[in-house]
């Protein structure tokens, strides 16, 4: 049963994932993303609601996408 309802948490989190690759001005909206220490303020609008749309439920936005992009496209060499 656990490994079922695990499953069911990935899909959900790659769905969430696919929805706010396919709508990125949501990442405009101020929202923390990360968790513990390594949680991030991004964006620069207001959003009135209970949470942002622009992260999943565990805490993914695209703006991490991006930044994680980057440090990969830089050669080991230039770092």
């Amino acid at each position: 049963m656990n490994a079922l309802r695990t499953f069911f948490a990935s899909v959900s989190e790659a769905n969430q994932r696919v929805a706010l690759i396919q709508q990125p001005w949501l990442e405009d909206f101020v929202h923390w993303c990360g968790d513990g220490e390594d949680a991030v303020l991004h964006g620069h609008r207001s959003f009135r609601g209970k949470r942002s749309p622009a992260v999943t439920s565990s805490g993914w936005c695209l703006g991490m996408s991006r930044s994680a992009r980057r440090v990969d496209e830089v050669p080991e060499h230039a770092r």
